[in-house]
Formats: C-alpha cells, structure tokens, sequence
C-alpha cells in the first residue's frame, strides 16, 4: 500500500484560510463553508480564497490551478486570464 506521501497531490476541497485557521466547503461561500464561519463568531472580510490537497496543504488558487491541471483534475477551464487560477466549477 502506497502512503500518502507517495501518491500524486490532488486538489480535495475549497477552502479559505485567515492566519491558521482553515475553514473547508464544497464551494468558496457555499452554506456548509459560511456555516462554519459563522458558528466562530467571524465574517467574511480577509479570508484568502484556496483550496485543500490530499496531502492536506492549502494552496492558492493559481497553485491549485497547476495541481489539478497535472493530476487531469480540470472538467472545465472556466478562467481566460494569462495566470490560470482554479475555481471549484472547473473541478465539478
């Protein structure tokens, strides 16, 4: 059985970080993931936008981008810009 630092990264889940606080979600602000930030007393304002990989890492979108691209994780490219960046809906 191969563990986990062997397998190829892959992008897991959406997620905002503000300092070490990682919060996960289906998509960026769906019900579940503002939930969440509710629940901590917090709000919306200065969270950094990510994602979450298999090796549990939060990465930028632009990274996540280059991540899912080389796992063939990408369904639909939904950016147009020079620097790919990666949204939930290119994933599903």
């Amino acid at each position: 059985m191969m563990t986990e630092e062997r397998l190829p990264e892959r992008i897991v889940c959406a997620a905002i970080q503000r300092g070490d606080m990682t919060i996960c979600g289906v998509r960026h602000w769906d019900e579940f993931m503002r939930a969440q930030v509710k629940a901590l007393g917090e709000n919306h304002v200065g969270w950094t936008q990510g994602f979450v990989t298999s090796r549990y890492r939060f990465v930028r979108r632009a990274e996540a981008w280059e991540i899912a691209y080389a796992q063939g994780q990408i369904r639909l490219a939904t950016t147009n810009s020079v620097t790919p960046c990666l949204c939930s809906e290119d994933l599903y």
